[in-house]
Formats: structure tokens, sequence, C-alpha cells
């Protein structure tokens, strides 16, 4: 029995920019999705950076509240936490999704009388101050946590926030093919330092005409001119993606993906993809190693420390062996079955002591 009225408004509280990217908006837009499948309100506070994204959020049945600067410029705290005083008489809950956000902004929220659900990916921080802890990742287990007693800690594949898409998704197992020539390169969100014309690069290197790619450009890659001229009089066949509002057939399509090492990699191994990753930005380091230990990806590390052509031979070795490709997919779906959202919310009407069952 799914419950149709939930009585506590749901806040989220994360930034999309062209340094950080878009996947903590993301996630939470899938947390967002299932509260409001629930009959639920969603009230989005954050500075995002596109109005595509904007739309996006808007979209799905949210409100909006647009900051103009990010904690820890003060304003920040004081516009949310004085909005979150006005609406006392029906606290809920507020989701917090960024590395920017410390302990006095976590105890200042719950100062308010709200719940707080922290997401978070590299325990980066001395103390959460939270009263949910969720961390999607393989490796979030292995991290040392510092938390008040009485913080319930979801950690783990199995609280990954998927969107409805993965979720409804029919998941059939991946056919296999003697030699695969599907690429999909998807860099998240924003793409700063142009890591996808670097694969662009590693897929000349492959001296391939008989390879299909399809480049994902997000709302805040600046970089869609010069990728346009790196597949200038290229021998392959190539499309840039620009604007993206439906991943999964495009992940479905694909042989093989490269993919920052960030939250679209639960994505694609929820879909039973065989990746290849390369590291952006610190946060991703663990991502990256633990998709390599779980044998669910191949982990180029760093963007700056691997050459085309080494990259190149990585991917050209997995599209000749589909095998390969295929028990890297099963590995994926055994890790992440795209269920998380409905676990996270029944967790949080269970903190709270709301009456709530989801199926499973």
């Amino acid at each position: 029995m799914q419950r149709e009225n939930i009585q506590h408004l749901l806040v989220i509280r994360a930034d999309a920019d062209g340094v950080i990217g878009s996947g903590h908006v993301m996630r939470c837009l899938a947390l967002a999705q299932e509260w409001r499948r629930q009959g639920g309100e969603v009230v989005f506070w954050g500075r995002i950076g596109t109005e595509s994204l904007r739309e996006r959020i808007m979209a799905e049945g949210c409100r909006l509240r647009t900051l103009q600067a990010s904690y820890p410029d003060p304003m920040d705290l004081v516009e949310v936490s004085d909005w979150l005083h006005e609406k006392k008489t029906q606290p809920g809950w507020l989701v917090l999704d960024g590395y920017h956000f410390d302990a006095v902004y976590h105890d200042a929220i719950r100062a308010t009388g709200w719940s707080l659900l922290v997401i978070d990916d590299c325990a980066h921080l001395p103390e959460y101050q939270a009263d949910i802890l969720l961390n999607p990742n393989a490796y979030a287990e292995e991290l040392p946590y510092k938390t008040k007693p009485d913080t319930l800690q979801l950690l783990g594949p199995r609280y990954a926030p998927l969107r409805r898409e993965f979720f409804e998704v029919d998941k059939q197992c991946r056919e296999v093919v003697g030699n695969g020539r599907r690429i999909l390169v998807t860099m998240g969100g924003a793409d700063p330092d142009n890591v996808s014309g670097r694969v662009v690069d590693a897929i000349w290197a492959m001296n391939r005409g008989d390879l299909e790619v399809k480049i994902v450009i997000g709302s805040l890659n600046p970089n869609h001119a010069d990728l346009t001229a790196r597949l200038a009089g290229k021998p392959f066949a190539a499309e840039l993606q620009a604007p993206v509002t439906a991943m999964v057939p495009l992940m479905q399509w694909a042989d093989l993906a490269v993919s920052a090492a960030g939250s679209t990699c639960l994505e694609l191994a929820a879909l039973g993809v065989p990746m290849v990753v390369t590291v952006l930005a610190n946060n991703q380091e663990l991502m990256a190693a633990s998709l390599a230990t779980h044998k669910v990806a191949r982990n180029l590390g760093w963007f700056h420390d691997w050459q085309p052509t080494q990259a190149a031979a990585i991917l050209q070795e997995l599209l000749n062996d589909q095998e390969q490709c295929r028990q890297m997919g099963e590995k994926g779906r055994s890790l992440v079955d795209g269920k998380g959202c409905g676990r996270v919310i029944a967790m949080m009407h269970s903190w709270r002591g709301d009456v709530c069952e989801y199926k499973k």
C-alpha cells in the first residue's frame, strides 16, 4: 500500500554551477520525484546555474526559490533559516547536498525544528550534525563517519537515489555481440576541463571508422564549440547530445560508456552498462577505485594522468570483448537495484514516526 498524502514538506538545499556540476541537484531531484509521487510537496532552494535546469526542477512539480549566493556567504543561511522559521507550524525534512555545507549550517537548520538529512560522499567533515546521513556509494561503509549517537546512517548503493526513469525502465539483459561499436561519453553537467575532448582524442586514436559515438553535453558545459572542432573530419559517426532530458535511452543504446566517476556511474550500473571511468575531482577518486574493485568499471584514474593512446587501448579491448562487458553489466545491476529512493523516504517517515509503506 502506498501512502497517498504526506503531511510534511520536503525542502531541498543544493546548488549547480560550472564548477561543481549538476550532480547534487540531480540526485536530490530523484528524492523529490518519489516524495511527489507519494503526494507530498517539495521546495528547492539553491543557486541553479542554468535556465534549463531550473525548468527541469519546476517541471517535476517542485517550487524553486533561487539564491544569489551560496554558503559560506552569510545571506544563504540567513535566508533559508528565516524561511524555515516562518514554516515552523509545518516542519518537515530538509535535505542538504553539497560539500560547502558544514556543521555550522547543519546546526542552524536543526535549530529551526526541521529534521535534517545530509547527503555526503567523502566524510570530509569532523562531525555530521544530521538526523539521517546518506552516502549512496559502494565504499561508504569504509569511511570513518562521526555523528550523533542517534543519527541514522544509510550507507551504500542500496540507498542510491536514482530518478524514476532508472527504476521504471525494463532492465533486460544486454545483448552480447561479437564486437561493440557504440560509445557513450558523459562527463557530468559541467566538464570545466573538457575531459570529453580528451576522450574524443582517444577515440580518434582507435582508428576505427565503424564506431558510433554520442557525447552528452551537460547544461553547464562550455565546450560545445571545441568539441565540434575536434570532431571535424572524423572517420566515425558522432553526435553531440545537448540538451539531454532522457538519459536512459542513451545509456541503453551504448555498448560501452566513458564517464566521469560521479553519480552518473550509479545510473549506468543500474542499467547494466559497462563503463570506463576517469577522475575529474578529488571526491571522485573513491568512486572510481570502488567501481574497479567491484569489477563494474575500468578505472583510468585522474584525467590528466592518462594519454589518449592509453585510453584508446582500453576502449578497444572492451569493445572487442563483449562477454567481459556483459559480466561488468551484471555486476553493476547487482550493485545498484534502483530502488534507493523508496528506501530512503521510508526511513525518513520511520524516523519521524509517520505511517508509511512502499513497494520494495
